[in-house]
């Protein structure tokens, strides 16, 4: 899934992706369109947000995902008449509203295919062109312009709405909390790591000489009188782990050593060397999600953890513990999913909601509306109810106008007379659409997700449905001359085999498998896939082919007898002149038509191919098992993820020599480009420079540098949020 805020501003340098969303999503405090009630404990499905500025201009309202029309309504022209029902309370309210639908993938097979709506509420105007009913409309592009709310203006109400059947597909359980005897999902994992520790498993001093060991003798330094669950971050080449306890309260947090991302693969193959592939998901995940086995089965993973006035070794991998992610939703970080109001009277009745905030029943006095009102102004209950996922009733339906308001004219002591309900109805039935809107598979009576928190939250997805990724394969490639590029052409490079001359060959199921290798390797941000897939569509020729362009001639002239020194050679398909062949371990007859580049980055001799079969635990130069680098979508995709992260980094002195840096992890690469440098044309160089340093730790003579730019920039354009200064290239695949 990618996913976006409503509105979009310009990016800031070394901005939290958090504090970017409090940014681009203003609004939702209490008593001013929160979620997921109002002051009077009144069911609230959305958030009322207001437009942010850029310079003098609001920003214009923006699809949150890829999606289709699924209703759209112009709205009513602004007017002073008092009679109006738009004119309520302070002054006019829009009703130009949008409905977009929602269709796309969170992990792997039909429980992680997801459905769900966004809403756009109090539009002044509605500006796609031809808006109607099923249009394919594109994250980010612009659907309209921020109305009035009470005569407040540039604000709109936005909200996310899905069926029964979808709650479990986002959430992975229709349970209020998630149960800690099972691990989480594996279809969908993602974000941060959890780990549930049980009470009975204790903290010790050392982690034990054998690492893989279960059996720690250094001293117990602290038992626990409470469950902890622990939470393991990665961002940006840095690890912490976070201790909160059953009630989601920090204890405690520490960060590994300086760069224990970027090291990661040189940690699993130092705890791990039987199957260091294995151990790095260990390390990565706390679990193995793929096909690989931990040796031994049971492998320890030791960290050190905080507690309550200090820190010492835990297992995270121990019988007991039990493992989640952030697809998990977690309850102990305000993920709760609430259905026990049974009442339909529009007001919030839930009893797991009033016990959250303290509050004994439905205040009815104005002693308790009051009381409540108090209640509801705490930042301390804001934060306990912003993630709660909620069921009940939508307010956007004309014929329930009376069972859900009869309550503000009951009893002895009624909230308003009769002319303002009056008043009120009006209004209510000019803003309501659902009965016209009719959408599909989904009831009145549905579930609300917390708009702000869903779009932050899904936003560290990263798994790519199939017409997301098909987006980041240009309509043209920038050769001379240019080349159009079908959408059948891109569907079958991602999803069929294929076989061709100059001795082509693509497995099936690319797009599985990318996806499953970007989530191993923690291809996270913008920068980081886009970086990826830069190399990989000049590598792979826009996915046609995981084996190496050639022939026998070819690959002899190339790769033949480079065994452990340098040698020089005439390659004649790489220019007239004499080249200088690092070793590559090709030491055998043969051994330079068979370790060609095979796998989407085209790891090439028999060194790497020695050594990626080392660290996956599998044999991959005996007889033809080399063809299972190129011929095996996972095997083409995880060699490139393995390449990424282990690669020792270097650059060319001002002698044209190879410098090592002494560091590992292509990663570093990525992560210094800078979303303000890649946002400006002045920045462009700088850019281009990094892209080109990038590019030199996977083909050292960068042969094809200008495509490897132009399909970053394409890339980038389609996974952040830069929606001005498209590449000059840029064309919209329309799917």
């Amino acid at each position: 899934m990618l996913i976006s805020p409503p509105f979009i501003p310009a990016a800031v340098a070394n901005e939290s992706d958090q504090d970017y969303i409090n940014r681009a999503m203003i609004g939702g405090e209490p008593g001013n369109g929160a979620f997921p009630i109002s002051h009077d404990m009144g069911w609230h499905g959305g958030i009322h947000l207001t437009a942010p500025q850029a310079g003098n201009e609001y920003l214009p309202v923006r699809a949150i995902a890829d999606g289709t029309i699924a209703y759209v309504r112009q709205p009513s022209a602004r007017n002073i008449e008092p009679t109006d029902p738009q004119n309520y309370r302070n002054g006019w309210t829009d009703n130009g509203c949008l409905v977009l639908k929602h269709e796309t993938d969170i992990g792997d097979g039909v429980q992680a295919s997801v459905v769900f709506y966004s809403i756009y509420m109090h539009l002044s105007s509605v500006t796609l062109a031809n808006a109607q009913q099923g249009l394919r409309v594109y994250r980010k592009d612009k659907v309209g312009t921020a109305g009035s709310i009470y005569g407040e203006e540039h604000k709109m109400h936005f909200e996310i709405i899905c069926s029964q059947e979808q709650i479990s597909r986002l959430t992975g359980r229709s349970n209020a909390k998630l149960s800690t005897t099972s691990v989480g999902r594996a279809d969908s994992c993602w974000g941060d790591m959890y780990f549930y520790i049980p009470q009975e498993v204790v903290f010790h001093a050392e982690r034990p000489a054998n690492a893989t060991s279960s059996a720690n003798s250094s001293p117990i330094v602290y038992r626990p009188a409470e469950a902890y669950f622990i939470r393991m971050n990665y961002s940006r080449g840095q690890c912490k782990l976070s201790t909160f306890n059953e009630d989601g309260i920090l204890q405690g947090e520490r960060a590994e050593e300086q760069d224990y991302e970027y090291n990661l693969y040189k940690h699993a193959a130092d705890l791990y060397p039987r199957c260091t592939s294995a151990g790095y998901e260990l390390l990565r995940f706390g679990r193995v999600l793929g096909t690989d086995t931990l040796q031994p089965v049971d492998a320890a993973h030791w960290r050190e953890v905080t507690y309550p006035g200090g820190s010492g070794w835990v297992n995270l991998n121990g019988p007991t513990v039990t493992i989640y992610s952030d697809a998990d939703f977690p309850h102990w970080q305000g993920w709760i999913l609430v259905d026990d109001d049974t009442n339909s009277d529009g007001r919030c009745q839930s009893r797991m909601v009033m016990d959250l905030l303290g509050i004994a029943s439905v205040p009815v006095t104005p002693e308790e509306r009051e009381n409540c009102r108090s209640i509801l102004d705490q930042a301390e209950m804001c934060k306990r109810i912003r993630r709660l996922i909620c069921k009940f009733p939508t307010e956007w339906k004309k014929g329930n106008f009376s069972e859900r308001f009869n309550w503000l004219t009951s009893g002895d002591a009624p909230i308003v007379s009769a002319e303002v309900y009056k008043r009120l109805k009006a209004h209510y039935e000019a803003l309501a659409f659902w009965e016209d809107a009719d959408l599909d598979g989904i009831d009145a009576e549905h579930w609300h997700l917390p708009p702000k928190e869903f779009v932050a939250l899904f936003r560290r997805c990263g798994w790519l449905s199939l017409n997301e990724m098909k987006q980041l394969i240009p309509t043209v490639h920038p050769n001379t001359p240019p080349t159009a590029i079908s959408n059948a052409s891109v569907t079958l490079a991602l999803t069929d085999a294929a076989s061709g001359n100059r001795n082509a060959y693509r497995p099936s199921g690319l797009h599985l498998s990318l996806n499953k290798m970007m989530r191993k390797y923690n291809f996270s941000t913008a920068e980081r896939m886009s970086a990826l897939f830069s190399q990989m569509l000049t590598e792979t020729d826009l996915m046609k082919t995981t084996r190496e362009y050639g022939n026998a001639n070819y690959y002899t002239r190339a790769y033949e007898g480079r065994c452990n020194v340098t040698i020089q050679r005439v390659v004649v398909e790489w220019g007239a002149g004499i080249s200088n062949l690092s070793p590559l371990g090709n030491c055998s007859p043969g051994d330079g038509e068979r370790f060609i580049g095979r796998g989407v980055i085209q790891m090439t001799g028999r060194e790497l191919y020695v050594k990626y079969g080392n660290y996956r635990g599998m044999d991959f130069v005996t007889g033809t098992n080399y063809l299972n680098v190129s011929d095996v979508a996972d095997n083409a995709c995880d060699s490139a993820g393995y390449y990424w992260v282990k690669e020792d980094l270097r650059d060319r002195n001002a002698a044209g020599q190879w410098v090592l840096r002494r560091v590992k992890n292509i990663h570093r690469d990525a992560d210094a480009l800078s979303s303000t440098e890649l946002s400006t044309a002045a920045g462009e160089a700088a850019a281009d420079a990094k892209i080109l340093t990038l590019t030199r730790q996977i083909n050292r003579a960068a042969f094809h540098i200008i495509w490897r730019r132009a399909f970053f920039k394409h890339s980038y354009y389609v996974l952040s949020e830069l929606v001005t200064l498209p590449p000059s290239s840029y064309h919209r695949r329309q799917l």
